[in-house]
């Protein structure tokens, strides 16, 4: 539970961080292309398409400890996200970025977010395409952490797309 509480805070401080970057520091990421270091570059103004009809619906049901979490597919691959309603973006543990074929070299961060425990490296992207179930987002902000993040954080970038998210006592529903 530590943990959990742990990197929940270290991602509340990544919230102020990302709002703050400019698009020159997003990186883009395809995983049709052979993996290789990703060169910053200018991500072109992408405007972000809501996903699902408002009939189809996905739900999750609440773990014993408490929180949501999700089986979803990133640029194709499987990656386990907990449910972070007060996250701006999605925050990749390092290790599922590199499963991603994420860059993750100590050169990669060039961001660094503020926390209450000292100061943590960012590397901010963004991913071509995030899914739910039938619900999928292309082109969503994210960020990987250096250090001190053991589950990815599935946050508003791709949560403000769905129409709707809601809690009814143990059960997230998405629609």
């Amino acid at each position: 539970m530590f943990k959990f509480v742990y990197g929940t805070l270290i991602f509340a401080t990544l919230v102020a961080v990302m709002s703050r970057l400019g698009e020159d520091k997003v990186t883009t990421h395809n995983i049709t292309s052979p993996p290789v270091v990703a060169a910053a570059a200018t991500a072109p103004k992408v405007e972000a398409k809501r996903v699902g009809n408002g009939y189809a619906e996905t739900t999750l049901e609440r773990s014993p400890d408490g929180h949501f979490y999700a089986e979803m597919r990133v640029n194709g691959t499987p990656v386990t996200f907990m449910v972070d309603t007060g996250a701006s973006v999605i925050a990749l543990s390092r290790a599922d970025a590199a499963r991603l074929g994420i860059s993750t070299l100590e050169s990669d961060f060039t961001d660094v977010a503020r926390t209450a425990s000292g100061e943590v490296g960012l590397k901010p992207i963004m991913l071509d395409r995030v899914a739910l179930g039938s619900l999928e987002a292309s082109q969503v902000e994210a960020a990987v952490v250096q250090q001190g993040l053991d589950i990815s954080l599935l946050g508003q970038s791709w949560l403000r797309r769905v129409g709707t998210v809601k809690i009814e006592g143990d059960r997230m529903i998405f629609r």
